[in-house]
């Protein structure tokens, strides 16, 4: 019986051994996946900037070319009615 109890407490340690070790490969990876995601966060926030910049340029330039296109248009029809 204590033969037994001996092998049985053997395996336990073993498992708990084991459940440790894998424990922390978890928390190895999740502090791994934690970084990545930071990094691909900052990566998406620094993308998302530039392209706000890029539409705000764009648009200005939309102004702009319609301001030039109305004057266009406005001289136009300054020469037909002349």
């Amino acid at each position: 019986m204590a033969a037994e109890r001996d092998v049985l407490q053997e395996r336990v340690e073993q498992q708990l051994i084991r459940i440790s070790a894998l424990q922390s490969r978890v928390d190895e990876q999740r502090q791994k996946d934690d970084r990545q995601l930071k990094e691909v966060h900052l990566e998406l926030q620094t993308k998302i900037y530039d392209q706000a910049q890029e539409i705000t340029i764009l648009h200005e330039k939309l102004e702009n070319r319609e301001k030039e296109v109305c004057n266009e248009v406005a001289q136009c029809i300054m020469c037909i009615l002349l």
